[in-house]
């Protein structure tokens, strides 16, 4: 499973696909080693857990189109009249064993967008790293990226200028003086005062 990781701008990418195997060997320099192998592992093995029985669904189905296949070719060839029930009953099998898949594909990568979502916010975004589903169907990968907000050094923004400390207890607690509210604002007039 060596050749199934590509290293695309700085991102590793993976092809879904490939989720039923084991987890393939990455390098970790593309993402500054913000992740360790094992790290990556563990991932993959609960990314495998969350739809498990969408790809046992998968394989079931599979199994049965190419064993319905065989079946119906061995019918055709074997029997002397031909009933052209079995040939209906053949397609609507195949029809709907093929529109389970999709439906099950829709839901696996549903699954798959939660799980992801639930990683990032728990684990890797403390690592500066992101996880996205890019691509649909054959051609969808599973990509790691590092955020922008590793780059760049994240500091979350003040309001105010935060005072100096020059001894004796410091004070958690100021007070900011200042208009927080627009003076055109209907209601923040100062009322006029009458001559009467």
């Amino acid at each position: 499973m060596g050749n199934t990781v590509t290293y695309d701008n700085g991102a590793i990418k993976i092809p879904l696909n490939k989720i039923n195997g084991t987890a393939p060997q990455i390098n970790t320099e593309f993402v500054q080693n913000r992740l360790s192998q094992d790290e990556f592992v563990l991932f993959w093995d609960r990314m495998k857990r969350e739809i498990g029985c969408n790809l046992a669904f998968v394989k079931i189905a599979t199994v049965l189109i190419i064993v319905s296949a065989i079946a119906y070719v061995l019918f055709v060839t074997s029997v002397r009249y031909y009933s052209p029930g079995v040939f209906v009953l053949y397609i609507v099998s195949i029809l709907s064993l093929s529109i389970g898949l999709i439906f099950n594909a829709v839901a696996m990568k549903k699954k798959i967008t939660g799980f992801i979502a639930k990683e990032n916010n728990e684990i890797w975004g403390a690592k500066g790293l992101y996880w996205q589903i890019v691509g649909f169907g054959n051609t969808s990968y599973v990509e790691l990226r590092i955020s922008p907000s590793a780059f760049i050094g994240y500091q979350p923004p003040s309001q105010f200028p935060q005072p100096q400390f020059q001894g004796g207890m410091p004070n958690n607690y100021p007070q900011y003086q200042g208009n927080f509210y627009p003076q055109d604002q209907p209601g923040n007039y100062e009322k006029s005062r009458s001559l009467f």
